[in-house]
């Protein structure tokens, strides 16, 4: 009981916390759009370790920043794919509107998400090994969170 107790303890946590509501309230958002989604709209994560902004046309250019960000790890609908000058841009689906770039500078910053299953899970890591949590799904040491 000691064990079960203490998880259920630091759990509640993250109930408090500033950042993780934040997060919960975008993965809620995305789980509303994902569950009223089209058929056609394909899911992206943002994979690299920073937040990109959101565009309001297919380009890479600060001049078109909307002031809406996907954080690392966040998910977004994407309605349509284009490709210009060898760059693949994202105009994302749902309510949101909007443009982000697959790459920027060789580095993939929104990757196609697969099988997507969504809902609430605890995990527990069953190896011998440390677990490093990262605040993105990536390998890149920028990624680390020091946990």
């Amino acid at each position: 009981e000691g064990v079960q107790s203490y998880w259920k303890s630091h759990a509640s946590q993250l109930l408090v916390d500033p950042k993780a509501t934040a997060c919960r309230g975008r993965h809620e958002h995305f789980l509303s759009l994902f569950h009223d989604r089209a058929s056609w709209a394909q899911v992206y994560v943002n994979c690299c370790a920073y937040a990109v902004e959101v565009r309001s046309s297919a380009t890479t250019d600060d001049d078109a920043r909307t002031g809406r960000i996907v954080s690392p790890g966040d998910c977004v609908l994407v309605e349509h794919r284009q490709v210009m000058d060898n760059r693949t841009f994202l105009r994302l689906g749902g309510d949101e509107g909007g443009w982000l770039f697959a790459q920027k500078g060789g580095e993939t910053v929104m990757a196609e998400v697969q099988d997507v299953q969504v809902g609430s899970w605890w995990y527990r890591n069953a190896c011998d090994d440390y677990v490093e949590i990262r605040s993105a799904p990536t390998y890149g040491a920028a990624a680390r969170s020091g946990w």
